[in-house]
């Protein structure tokens, strides 16, 4: 016999966000220069919570991103060396035949 543990899901689901973030007020925020710091008096709260969460999740995008295109390049060049290593065994081959 078989016994079937099932685990509990985890559902993370991300906040409505509430009426009381005004969301011009965050974009505007996020165009604006960083603060060195300093707290953003114009934001409640929540407000600068969904700021960060909006900062950050640019930052993972990002970081995906540059992470896709720096694994790509290592393909690029290791496709190339593997090349250059089979021209130069096939370039050695014609030497030792020759020879």
């Amino acid at each position: 016999l078989q016994s079937i543990v099932s685990s509990p899901e985890k559902k993370v689901q991300s906040p409505e966000p509430s009426p009381s973030i005004r969301k011009e007020k965050v974009a505007e925020a996020l165009r604006s220069k960083p603060q060195r710091g300093r707290k953003r008096d114009d934001l409640s709260e929540t407000e600068r919570l969904e700021l960060t969460r909006t900062r950050n999740r640019e930052h993972a995008k990002s970081t995906r991103i540059r992470k896709k295109a720096r694994y790509q390049e290592l393909l690029d060049r290791e496709e190339l060396y593997l090349q250059q290593q089979e021209q130069e065994d096939i370039e050695f081959q014609k030497r030792n035949v020759i020879e």
